[in-house]
């Protein structure tokens, strides 16, 4: 509902960040996209379903992705940290999806 706007603009976004991982690749810098999906504590997700929450505290046109349980604030801001590691250093240019297997 009115989503096309952001919508755009994450496709923009991640177009960008492949471009960008190309053109700065070779100066060490690496540029990742986190996609985080259905986070019901978002400011975003509670204005859509506002006044639709049901018992369970979910959204009740959000249906539960395959791990049964949306994803938190908390699991994207971990791997946004994992993607500025020392670990992810082979890493550029991607979209990472956290979304508990909604996009499966």
């Amino acid at each position: 509902a009115h989503m096309a706007g952001i919508t755009a603009a994450c496709g923009a976004v991640e177009a960008l960040a492949r471009s960008l991982a190309g053109e700065f690749g070779p100066a060490g810098v690496r540029v990742n996209v986190v996609r985080g999906s259905g986070m019901p504590e978002t400011r975003t997700i509670q204005e859509t379903t506002a006044g639709q929450i049901d018992i369970s505290g979910q959204p009740p046109q959000m249906s539960l992705p395959p791990l049964g349980r949306p994803i938190t604030v908390a699991e994207t801001a971990a791997t946004a940290a994992f993607l500025m590691s020392d670990e992810a250093s082979g890493m550029t240019g991607q979209v990472v999806t956290v979304c508990a297997g909604s996009f499966v």
